[in-house]
């Protein structure tokens, strides 16, 4: 029952990824061709990455409970690696954010910030 299921969700997200992409999306493009209007269709990323099953775990191989330290890019902080966060301890694995705040700040306190997490994840 639970497989049918998952089968038919997927059946019907793919088809409406199909038809949103053919709409809104050509591959061919290049991401300096990508019209600025298009940001506004942040919504519509949400919505799709929010109804997939992958989101969920579902189809997806179950991890071992290895640690893993998320750390956010240049000029970023821990808020936007949530989604990932819960991913990851959704699907077995022992995720950590870097609890860096922002990543702007001197390689060096950076560095022991990260050094206490990475730690932390190591016991």
């Amino acid at each position: 029952m639970e497989r049918s299921l998952v089968k038919k969700s997927e059946t019907s997200l793919s088809t409406a990824i199909e038809s949103i992409e053919g709409i809104f999306f050509d591959k061919d493009m290049k991401p300096f061709e990508v019209p600025l209007w298009m940001e506004t269709l942040v919504g519509i990323d949400w919505t799709l990455l929010h109804i997939s099953p992958l989101y969920y775990g579902w189809g997806v191989p179950q991890g071992d409970g290895s640690p893993v330290i998320l750390v956010p890019g240049f000029l970023a902080n821990d808020f936007y690696l949530y989604d990932m966060y819960f991913w990851l301890r959704r699907i077995g694995y022992t995720p950590y954010l870097s609890n860096i705040g922002w990543n702007a700040d001197c390689l060096n306190v950076l560095v022991n910030k990260l050094a206490e997490t990475v730690s932390k994840a190591h016991e």
